[in-house]
């Protein structure tokens, strides 16, 4: 950790080694984490929030805000979420929150994607390959 960084960056790294070491997460997931929790970190700290305690929910729903403004995907959007969540549940657990400023704010809805269909060429060559009655 670089001198002179914010409490939330320390917060961040704390939580980061500890999903890396204590929970042994995959180091692609702690990667993705750590890419997610740096943008929030970052956002927050353009508005002024310094602090883990500083965190409230307006500032939650306006990072996954600029998030859909920067075109990613509800997925995406989503995963970012759940990294937020996770650094707040490990703030609560080492006594740097009280207050869980992700009560009540779902997560992002995601799209069902529809089945391919078949075209009619693909049908007819279905129907083909089953023995018919002669």
């Amino acid at each position: 950790m670089a001198e002179g960084a914010s409490p939330l960056d320390q917060a961040l790294d704390g939580f980061l080694t500890h999903a890396r070491v204590e929970q042994g997460l995959a180091p692609r997931t702690v990667e993705a984490y750590g890419r997610d929790l740096s943008r929030f970190v970052a956002f927050l700290l353009r508005r002024g929030a310094s602090k883990p305690e500083e965190i409230v929910r307006a500032q939650v729903s306006g990072f996954l805000e600029s998030l859909a403004r920067e075109g990613l995907s509800a997925r995406s959007r989503a995963r970012a979420l759940v990294a937020v969540r996770r650094l707040v549940r490990h703030l609560q657990a080492t006594g740097r929150m009280t207050d869980d400023p992700l009560e009540g704010l779902g997560a992002p809805r995601l799209t069902q994607r529809l089945p391919r269909t078949l075209d009619s060429a693909e049908v007819e060559r279905l129907l083909g390959a089953v023995p018919g009655e002669e």
